[in-house]
């Protein structure tokens, strides 16, 4: 019979260090956190990013024109570029792939955050995590893991 590893001061110290940091620094802007998580759909951002790249952005402290942003708008999130504008009077915003600006100019509170990682193609991967069909081999995964 298999013994069950016990609970020592030191794991506990770590999964509350480990806690504490998602909490600070990784946890979604969803959830109040600094991070959003966006999975590109749509071509407005091509050539930069493609349906299905997983863009991260985290709040900054301050927003200028070239970075590429997310922002809430129309009761969604869009990654763009801001291309002008200022943070009293709005961001002027446009598609990389966008002949004119938006029709939005999100003010700092609207923003996200500032894109800090671009990884092409995880998103339809991790789309497809969430697809019903595969939960009995998450699950099978995650139950070899832990038993290893």
């Amino acid at each position: 019979m298999r013994k069950v590893p016990a609970i020592t001061p030191a794991s506990v110290a770590l999964a509350a260090v480990v806690v504490a940091a998602w909490v600070l620094w990784l946890r979604p802007s969803f959830l109040g956190g600094p991070v959003g998580f966006i999975l590109v759909s749509g071509t407005s951002m091509e050539p930069t990013f493609h349906t299905g790249d997983l863009v991260v952005s985290y709040q900054q402290p301050s927003y200028e024109a070239g970075d590429v942003v997310t922002f809430h708008a129309d009761g969604g999130l869009v990654i763009h570029r801001i291309i002008g504008g200022s943070p009293g009077q709005g961001f002027i915003m446009q598609g990389d792939n966008k002949p004119s600006p938006d029709p939005w100019a999100p003010l700092p509170e609207h923003i996200v955050g500032k894109q800090v990682l671009h990884v092409a193609g995880a998103g339809k991967a991790l789309a497809s995590l969430r697809q019903p069909e595969n939960l009995p081999f998450m699950v099978g995964g995650i139950s070899l893991l832990t038993l290893v």
